[in-house]
């Protein structure tokens, strides 16, 4: 999680929701977005600390006063990205076992459900378009041209896959709020 004193605003950075893209978007501006670490809610993995910028904390001499930003992304796509950071940093096992065991943890739940005190959601699709909304671009200081937004912790050695029926219903089903918050379609009526 990042904030501004000067933007008066909190982005969230849940987990595999382009948390990574975020925070070195934002770090190209120095001096005026700070991380915000705390209680991570991640709680499976003794590996990941309890300090992260996967904070859920806001702290409160911000949390009344500044917006609080909340990054969505495709259910369905979200999912496949965390299966396959599971996949490439701590089992390898197929996807409908982790699905069915591995999805509940607190860190992959909806980041509506874990994120509620939020004042509006971005769709991380368009991020460019809905940062610029919100008066959030990022320009170089001496060449005042726009930062490009990079791409971060892309997941490497993935597979493409297909979701069958079964899968999409059962993420439909546990990501329902996020699906309603961004708008996103659901997979087989």
């Amino acid at each position: 999680m990042i904030y501004s004193h000067e933007h008066k605003v909190v982005i969230y950075t849940p987990f595999k929701n382009y948390s990574s893209t975020i925070q070195a978007y934002f770090s190209n501006n120095r001096g005026k977005f700070y991380p915000i670490a705390g209680e991570n809610p991640d709680y499976n993995y003794r590996q990941i600390t309890r300090v992260s910028r996967h904070s859920i904390g806001v702290p409160d001499d911000v949390k009344n006063i500044y917006k609080k930003i909340l990054p969505v992304r495709n259910p369905y796509e979200r999912v496949i990205s965390q299966y396959w950071w599971h996949y490439n940093h701590h089992e390898k096992i197929d996807f409908e076992k982790w699905l069915y065991t591995h999805s509940k943890q607190p860190v992959c739940m909806p980041v509506t459900v874990i994120y509620r005190d939020h004042d509006c959601v971005i769709r991380v699709e368009n991020l460019e378009e809905e940062l610029e909304k919100h008066n959030l671009i990022v320009y170089h200081p001496s060449t005042n041209e726009r930062i490009p937004i990079p791409h971060r912790n892309k997941t490497e050695n993935k597979v493409e896959m297909d979701l069958s029926p079964e899968h999409a219903e059962l993420i439909y089903f546990l990501h329902y709020e996020d699906f309603l918050a961004g708008g996103y379609e659901r997979l087989y009526k």
